[in-house]
């Protein structure tokens, strides 16, 4: 019983990895990782972050965009001139939406 719990539990983290990483291939390939995670620093040897890290952070980008609302719209209300990349950062939560 032990060995068919250990390889459930294998399968399904090998099934979140997966997942995860193809949606980080996805997100890097439409040029969205700049507004996921931090941007890779010029000039470095190593890469910052894996597809898996970019997907990863997706999943949890987006519930967290949602419950955000209010706050946002306070400080969009106290500085006008962030608008502009609000408006971005709009179409690229919309894209990622769109490829969950």
């Amino acid at each position: 019983m032990e060995g068919k719990r250990f390889m459930t539990i294998v399968l399904l983290i090998a099934i979140a990895y997966t997942g995860a990483t193809t949606q980080g291939q996805r997100l890097k390939q439409k040029a969205l990782q700049k507004y996921i995670a931090r941007p890779e620093t010029k000039g470095g040897t190593h890469r910052r972050h894996s597809a898996f890290h970019i997907g990863l952070t997706a999943y949890r980008w987006v519930p967290c965009w949602q419950c955000c609302q209010q706050q946002i719209q306070d400080l969009l209300r106290l500085d006008r001139n962030k608008i502009e990349y609000h408006l971005r950062g709009l179409k690229a939560i919309e894209t990622v939406m769109a490829t969950l």
